[in-house]
């Protein structure tokens, strides 16, 4: 029941998000790269999505990339995930600057409480393999001090 409701939410905030004005043309390149998404050509997808992204701040294609980039691709790429979550949030947040009514500043609140959840969990991946390879080249250099002596 729970997903259920988080899948209608999103929809609620997706179709807020996407009520963003897109020139035909650029709107056009959208809905060429959801297809894309829909068929799981997903690189195809991220270049059309990014294609988008050149023309206007778009936080349905930024919300995509993350989604392609952590959830659908495999092997996941966590730093892209992150990147495209985070510039969606900051975003959203301009877009909070801007509103001017409760209601309007109340859906974009929620809309950045649903994405930050995945930011956060993408950026503790990314922090993890930092982490990781950090301990990977110190690792390495102490065997070639060992080995030097």
């Amino acid at each position: 029941m729970k997903r259920v409701f988080v899948f209608f939410l999103f929809l609620a905030f997706y179709g807020i998000a996407i009520a963003q004005e897109l020139p035909p043309d650029v709107e056009k390149v959208y809905k060429g790269a959801e297809k894309l998404k829909n068929k799981k050509e997903y690189m195809l997808a991220i270049t059309e999505y990014k294609n988008v992204l050149r023309s206007v701040s778009h936080v349905p294609s930024m919300e995509s990339i993350g989604q392609i980039a952590m959830e659908l691709m495999s092997p996941p790429n966590y730093r892209l995930a992150f990147e495209y979550y985070d510039k969606a949030i900051q975003e959203l947040g301009n877009q909070l600057a801007l509103a001017q009514k409760n209601k309007e500043k109340e859906k974009i609140n929620e809309y950045i409480q649903l994405l930050t959840p995945k930011r956060n969990k993408a950026k503790s991946y990314v922090d993890d393999f930092e982490k990781v390879k950090e301990k990977k080249e110190n690792g390495n250099r102490l065997k070639k001090d060992m080995e030097d002596e």
